[in-house]
């Protein structure tokens, strides 16, 4: 609570052209601009903004941790350029986890889904393994617990993919 408390002017600290999102320890910046040099330059000034609020409060970033994702479309690819801050390069990484979501850069869900298959099928097998043994009831229990907390979690999101269509086609 302490630290929530600490952190609380955080999403001020960023000018306009950014936004932070807070979640307990995690935070995230998203700076969207389809202008490529007022991208480029809101990206740098963000960064400058970051540092100087955490050498501020006397907190330092973890650059091994820190990292950036870019948001394409297969037509239109993602901008070559490198941010750089006083300690580190930036690494640019194609996927990221979001809030227990595995978000790409051009954001079709693959990675995700396919995560997600591998977590029902281990489900299915508990289930398929346990329904002859147990009354119903337990079947049902682990069938709330394990695959439809799994299958149901984020599909506002990634729900709407082509791939999660594919794959998880009832007939």
């Amino acid at each position: 609570m302490l630290f929530l408390i600490y952190i609380n002017d955080f999403p001020r600290s960023t000018d306009n052209c950014a936004e932070a999102v807070l979640f307990a320890d995690d935070t995230s910046i998203v700076i969207a601009n389809a202008n490529v040099q007022e991208y480029k330059h809101n990206a740098k000034i963000t960064i400058q903004e970051i540092n100087d609020w955490f050498c501020s409060n006397s907190l330092t970033i973890n650059y091994y941790k820190t990292h950036y994702l870019q948001f394409s479309t297969i037509k239109q690819k993602e901008i070559p350029f490198q941010i750089i801050t006083t300690h580190t390069i930036l690494t640019n990484m194609n996927s990221t986890i979001f809030l227990g979501l595995t978000i790409d850069s051009t954001v079709l869900w693959k990675e995700h889904i396919i995560s997600l298959a591998i977590k029902v099928n281990k489900a299915s097998f508990a289930i398929r393994a346990i329904k002859l043994l147990l009354n119903l009831n337990v079947p049902k229990t682990i069938y709330y617990s394990y695959f439809h907390s799994v299958m149901s979690y984020g599909i506002i999101f990634w729900e709407t993919s082509h791939f999660a269509t594919n794959v998880f086609r009832i007939q």
